[in-house]
Formats: C-alpha cells, structure tokens, sequence
C-alpha cells in the first residue's frame, strides 16, 4: 500500500509508530476517513494554514437552541471538503445524556463506501 499520509493513533490523534519505531502510513478508504474525523475535530479557525477547516463548533453548534438542520449542514459541508469525497451517502448524529454530540458518517469515495463515527 502506497503512503499517503501519517497514520494517526485513533483515542490520542499522535502520529501512529510501529514497533521499531517508524511512522505508520496511511492510504486509501482509511486515509479517507481519518481525514473526515481530522477536520471534524478541528474547530474553524484553530488551523493556521487553513482557518476555514472545520466546522464553527463555537458559533453554529455550540450555541443554545441549536437548529438540527444548521447543525447537520455544518457537519455535511466540512464532510464535503475533504479530498476523494464524492457524495454523502448517510449522516446521524446523536446527542448523549452527557450532551456529546456523535456523527456516524457514510460516504462514497473514489475507494468505494467509507464508514465511520467521530465523537469527542
């Protein structure tokens, strides 16, 4: 498998290493979906090289009385951001007792279906 990109720990976000110690790669359907959980859990304008990365958790989310449907387009244009996205086939989200949102994610890509869910 051709490295794409680093491979990313999925509970710390650290840069995956093997056992001998050299970084891990990551491509295809799974370089995919780190990407969409990577610009998920970046909050819009945290990132100095792109301050449009990520949804605006502070002022469209995490605000009170959100709207469902702002919240969903929110998610679903950063979903659609990233690279080798082609469409978005499903997008639930779920609030917890704990008030923490989760986002299971569908998409097809030029890999074919990628899966996945983001919760903090």
């Amino acid at each position: 498998m051709p490295f794409e990109d680093f491979k990313l720990d999925p509970l710390t976000h650290d840069i995956s290493l093997d056992d001998e110690g050299f970084f891990v790669g990551v491509a295809g359907a799974e370089r995919v979906a780190q990407h969409i959980k990577s610009r998920l859990l970046t909050q819009k304008g945290e990132w100095i090289l792109d301050t449009t990365a990520g949804p605006d958790w502070l002022n469209k989310i995490f605000v009170k009385n959100p709207l469902a449907p702002e919240v969903r387009a929110e998610i679903a244009s950063q979903i659609a951001l990233v690279p080798d996205v082609l469409s978005i086939k499903s997008l639930f989200m779920n609030v917890d007792n704990n008030r923490l949102l989760s986002v299971t994610f569908t998409v097809q890509t030029d890999q074919g279906l990628v899966s996945g869910t983001v919760a903090p």
